[in-house]
């Protein structure tokens, strides 16, 4: 069974979802967001970085990159004490954040469920290769299902986020274009027309994409759309990029021109 929510047993539970605002719930009970912004980017570092200690001057050169030592590693400890205070509300029992081998880290042996892992597992096993086309779109939808927003939307101006969420939002969109075709092998054009949408709205030159769409609204017998995705196509790769459509997306073109595609 597909596990889209934390599980409810085995406490502590900490649940951390990082896809669109980063939000905490802990032992059952939700916490938001720490309200202290360099608390809360101890917290997302320390949960894309789980499951091993971050040095303590990787944190102080990070997040106070102009500060002489002393006053970065004094901010330092003022983050991560309201980190701790932060995550301490609804269990006291607790130690959330440790400090190991001149480090910090989330603590191992709290049962920590964070979205980006399921997430990220649900991606591997909806890509893998093989003809369980079925299959595949369950997990590919489960990651779509996760994806809330951006990586840490509500920082989205944090230098060292942009990359991670850049690469991550890259991920997502293969994936939809991925399940966009798996909806289209499986003639189920409305769907493949919903997931396609979704993927030019974040990338318009993602031309497997258009061709997606055109072979759907072909396959809805909406030939005048499918016809005007294909212009749409032109357009933008010609705005920008300055290159023609594939030669693949031209002879889609063609045959429904032609009403050829059943």
């Amino acid at each position: 069974m597909l596990r889209l929510a934390p599980p409810i047993a085995g406490e502590p539970t900490l649940v951390v979802r990082c896809l669109g605002r980063l939000h905490v719930v802990a032992a059952g009970r939700p916490l938001g967001s720490p309200v202290n912004r360099r608390a809360r980017s101890v917290l997302k570092y320390l949960v894309l970085h789980r499951g091993r200690s971050t040095p303590r001057d990787v944190l102080m050169d990070l997040l106070w990159p102009d500060s002489p030592p002393q006053a970065a590693r004094n901010n330092l400890n003022v983050a991560v004490h309201g980190l701790r205070r932060f995550l301490r509300g609804a269990d006291e029992r607790s130690a959330h954040v440790l400090f190991v081998d001149g480090g910090y880290l989330l603590n191992p042996e709290l049962d920590l469920w964070v979205d980006l892992t399921e997430f990220e597992e649900h991606l591997a096993a909806g890509r893998r290769r093989g003809g369980d086309f079925r299959a595949s779109v369950r997990r590919l939808e489960a990651a779509e299902a996760l994806y809330r927003g951006p990586l840490f939307e509500d920082d989205l101006y944090e230098d060292w986020t942009i990359t991670p969420r850049q690469a991550l939002e890259d991920r997502y969109i293969d994936a939809l274009a991925v399940l966009a075709c798996h909806y289209r092998t499986l003639g189920e054009a409305r769907a493949c027309i919903r997931v396609s949408r979704k993927v030019l709205a974040a990338q318009p030159m993602y031309e497997a994409a258009h061709r997606h769409l055109m072979h759907a609204y072909a396959r809805l017998d909406q030939h005048h759309l499918a016809l005007r995705q294909y212009r749409e196509c032109v357009s933008v790769l010609r705005t920008e990029l300055r290159v023609p459509p594939a030669p693949e997306t031209t002879r889609l073109n063609e045959l429904i021109r032609l009403r050829r595609i059943v």
